[in-house]
């Protein structure tokens, strides 16, 4: 993942081909601890969770997943990346929920401030050449319980999809984390 061009951090230094001329920036690497490898691939997916009005339990959800593969430590050719015991990388969404789930009586329509919700992502070495596959399948009651309420006819929007390192400590969710990967398409 590569930094954003053009800004006061990472001033254009360069310039694209055209027919898409412009500007362009030398890449910089965001992260220092997570890496791309040469065979790497990256999807996540959100799937909605239909609940069941006539019931009484709250069987609404979002099942998360994520699954990236050839994750190396220390440099694109590096070793496999697992940092730490427990989950190692974080998917973080950027959500702009509308519903019926606002005011004093949690009844009202309304569209919330956008949030960001992190989910956790384990990482296991693999016994080839490639790096690590790191991988995330659980929903969104299960990383917040009751984010998802029945019947309050919840909107998600989703933006800004991305992926974070757990940083040089190896502990995921602090404030050394560094941003890895993040939406796009790759065309080889």
């Amino acid at each position: 993942m590569f930094r954003q061009c053009g800004t006061g951090a990472n001033p254009a230094n360069g310039g694209h081909a055209a027919p898409l001329s412009g500007p362009s920036c030398t890449p910089t690497a965001t992260s220092a601890t997570a890496h791309v490898g040469p065979h790497a691939s990256a999807t996540a997916g959100l799937t909605v969770v239909a609940g069941n009005p006539s019931t009484p339990a709250d069987e609404a959800d979002l099942n998360l997943s994520a699954a990236l593969s050839d994750v190396r430590a220390t440099s694109p050719s590096g070793p496999d990346y697992n940092p730490s015991a427990g989950a190692d990388l974080t998917l973080v969404a950027k959500w702009r929920i509308t519903d019926l789930f606002n005011g004093t009586t949690h009844t009202g329509a309304g569209t919330a401030t956008d949030l960001d919700f992190p989910v956790p992502i384990s990482c296991q070495p693999t016994a080839g050449s490639d790096g690590s596959n790191c991988n995330a399948n659980t929903s969104a009651d299960a990383v917040t319980p009751g984010s998802i309420p029945e019947g309050k006819a919840m909107e998600v929007a989703t933006f800004r999809t991305r992926v974070n390192d757990s940083g040089p400590d190896g502990v995921r969710g602090n404030a050394d984390d560094k941003l890895f990967e993040q939406q796009g398409y790759f065309v080889p």
